[in-house]
């Protein structure tokens, strides 16, 4: 309500604050719009890697890191960041692209991930979870065949 109000009085400042403290605490596309709206692109870029920044800095994992990601649609700084959110799940629901060589990033993605697993954890719990993420990676270009490997 307040947000409304300063944007009708075009109160720029107050519609910045307010729009930050929403989106600061869980990223919601439409307030995530209306603060973008407000910086031009140099200043964008320092803004979005701080909040970026902020949704990582936490105890937990919050997938508004992976929306901003999304919502950013800006393929570098997607590539850059991606490596941060490793999971599989995070991976195929937020990683797109329109590049040729899109199954390919993912596959590689995907032996990252198995290798972190293969490397620091042991247990039969981890194994069956690493079986399933080989299942997974045979769906991708050559996936079964480095599978297999």
């Amino acid at each position: 309500m307040l947000l409304d109000i300063a944007q009708k009085e075009k109160d720029y400042t107050a519609v910045k604050i307010l729009s930050c403290k929403i989106i600061k605490k869980h990223f919601i596309e439409k307030y995530y719009n209306i603060y973008k709206e407000l910086f031009n692109p140099e200043e964008w870029k320092k803004e979005r890697e701080q909040l970026f920044t902020h949704y990582c800095n936490k105890k937990y994992f919050d997938n508004s890191a992976a929306d901003l990601l999304k919502a950013e649609n800006d393929k570098e700084f997607l590539m850059k960041k991606v490596n941060i959110l490793l999971s599989p799940d995070r991976i195929e629901k937020y990683f797109y692209s329109n590049t040729p060589d899109y199954k390919l990033k993912i596959r590689e993605m995907f032996i990252k991930i198995i290798n972190f697993y293969v490397e620091n954890f042991t247990g039969k719990h981890f194994y069956e979870h690493i079986l399933l993420l080989l299942k997974r990676l045979s769906c991708y270009k050559d996936g079964r065949k480095t599978a297999l490997n």
